[in-house]
């Protein structure tokens, strides 16, 4: 009897990883982190998931369309912050993606390291663009407003470097765990 049941949890070790797998696709970037104007500025690259199917094999694919992210902590306070004239320019195509501007709601504070922070948000304006996946260079202004209405300006000029990677995942087990 026992060794029904030992055969039993043998066997769903082994066919419990292969039920429900998907192979992904992660068009990713690298996460920019720099110090610019007494605080750090932190540059994500977001892609959107894809879930498919192609000929009886599931799949995920992320990447295009992104959204562009540029967060801003310091541990002086201060009011908001803007992104303006905002330049991606493909490093092996050329394409040149111009964003005008994004301002962010006012600054909050991050408990877990009393910094305050806000993030700009260039979503929507990335929707509608041919984004090709490769290295990108970006340029922008940086303002920070302070609380007492002066300005900070600062510049922004960093590269955006593609991390694609693959891997499987299990759709059972994703879907236990909460991911």
């Amino acid at each position: 009897m026992h060794w029904r049941k030992f055969l039993l949890l043998g066997l769903s070790i082994f066919i419990f990883p292969l039920s429900g797998c998907r192979e992904y696709h992660l068009y990713h970037y690298e996460e920019v982190r720099d110090s610019i104007l007494n605080g750090e500025i932190v540059i994500e690259v977001v892609a959107n998931r894809h879930l498919l199917e192609e000929n009886g094999k599931k799949l995920a694919v992320e990447g295009n369309p992104y959204s562009l992210l540029v967060k801003y902590f310091s541990f002086e306070k201060f009011k908001k912050i803007e992104v303006d004239n905002l330049v991606l320019t493909g490093i092996t195509s050329g394409n040149v993606i111009s964003l005008l501007k994004s301002v962010s709601k006012d600054a909050r504070i991050f408990s877990d390291t009393n910094e305050y922070f806000s993030i700009v948000s260039f979503s929507s304006q990335l929707e509608n663009q041919k984004v090709s996946y490769e290295p990108y260079h970006l340029k922008a202004i940086l303002l920070i407003y302070e609380q007492d209405g002066s300005l900070r300006k600062g510049y922004i000029d960093y590269q955006l470097k593609p991390n694609y990677k693959t891997e499987r995942r299990n759709d059972i087990l994703d879907g236990i765990m909460g991911i």
